[in-house]
């Protein structure tokens, strides 16, 4: 996503490419961040939104996590319950049934989706 002052590169999913380059033997890390630090210079403003599904940050690479490479790592945690139902209720979706913690695609996969007639899919 691009405008006139800034670029914006969202990359989901990246668990794997995240890790730690030594730990884990990830050379996808060390090559991007040989080619990141050119990629970088050539604009004003870049920002790289990576998104994962790891359980403790400290699996992420040092070198990422860097000042002046990383502006922050947010990690989320499920909701409990009655945060779960205070969140449905501003979503206008149903709350949840069970008393046990949620997550937010947990909560919006129950969300019951239309079904497209003559298609047979919802």
């Amino acid at each position: 996503m691009t405008n006139d002052e800034e670029e914006l590169l969202v990359i989901e999913d990246a668990d794997l490419f995240l890790t730690n380059r030594k730990r884990y033997r990830n050379d996808m890390m060390a090559r991007f961040l040989n080619v990141s630090d050119g990629l970088f210079k050539t604009s004003k403003v870049k920002k790289l939104i990576f998104t994962a599904n790891l359980t403790q940050p400290q699996q992420i690479d040092n070198a990422l996590l860097r000042e002046g490479r990383c502006f922050d790592c947010v990690v989320f945690r499920a909701l409990s319950y009655h945060e779960a139902v205070h969140a449905t209720e501003s979503a206008g979706i149903a709350p949840p049934k069970e008393a046990r913690d949620y997550t937010l695609a947990q909560l919006f996969a129950a969300k019951k989706r239309p079904v497209f007639p003559g298609f047979g899919i919802r």
